[in-house]
C-alpha cells in the first residue's frame, strides 16, 4: 500500500523516521484486510503494519550512530509485550500462536524499535515529543468537529465500504470519550 512508502520517502534523517511513524500511528486510521492464502488464513494486515515496515526499512537506510539505548533497557517492554502477548493467545489452538506472534512483531516490536532508535539525543527527543503534541492537538481538532455536526465522518462508512451500522455506534461512542 502507498502507506508503506510513506515515511522512506517523508524522512530526511534519522531522527524524522520515529517521528513520523508516531504520528502516522497516531492519525492514520487502522484500515486492515485478512491476508490469507486460499482458504487458509494467514495474518491481519492494517495500515499501521504498512506504516511501522516501511518506517524498519527506512531506518535501516539511514546512517546511524552507536544506539544510546542498552538492551537491558528493552527488557520490561518485551516482557510487557510478552504477558499481553500470552492473555491473547490463551486458550487458542497452537495453530493461531504463529499468526498472533507476526502480528504482534507489527504492532509492537516494530514501532517500539523504530521510535526507540530514532532518538539519538535530547533535542532529537524533545522534537519527537512535540510531534506528538501536535498529533494530540489535531486529533482534537477532529473530535470537537465530529461531536459538533455528530460524527459526519462517520455518516457515510456503511454505504461506501459496507461496515456494519453496530460498528458505526461502537466508534461513535468512543468518538464521545475521545471528545
Amino acid at each position: 500500500s502507498a502507506v508503506l512508502a510513506a515515511v522512506p520517502l517523508m524522512a530526511k534523517s534519522r531522527d524524522e523516521v520515529g517521528q513520523i511513524l508516531l504520528v502516522g500511528i497516531l492519525v492514520i486510521p487502522p484500515l486492515g484486510i485478512n491476508l490469507s492464502i486460499g482458504g487458509l488464513a494467514l495474518i491481519g494486515w492494517s495500515t499501521q503494519d504498512s506504516l511501522a515496515l516501511g518506517a524498519l526499512m527506512a531506518l535501516l537506510r539511514q546512517p546511524h550512530a552507536r544506539s544510546r539505548w542498552p538492551l537491558n533497557t528493552d527488557v520490561p517492554y518485551l516482557l510487557v509485550v510478552l504477558l499481553m502477548f500470552i492473555i491473547a493467545t490463551r486458550g487458542f489452538p497452537p495453530t493461531f500462536l504463529p499468526r498472533q506472534a507476526v502480528s504482534f512483531v507489527f504492532a509492537w516490536i516494530i514501532p517500539y524499535y523504530v521510535i526507540t532508535r530514532s532518538v539519538g539525543s535530547v533535542e532529537a527527543l524533545e522534537r519527537l515529543i512535540l510531534w506528538l503534541a501536535s498529533a494530540a492537538a489535531m486529533l482534537a481538532a477532529i473530535a470537537v468537529f465530529e461531536s459538533y455536526r455528530t460524527w459526519p465522518l462517520y455518516a457515510g462508512l456503511e454505504d461506501r465500504f459496507g461496515v456494519p451500522h453496530d460498528m458505526i455506534l461502537i466508534k461513535v461512542r468512543e468518538g464521545w470519550m475521545r471528545a
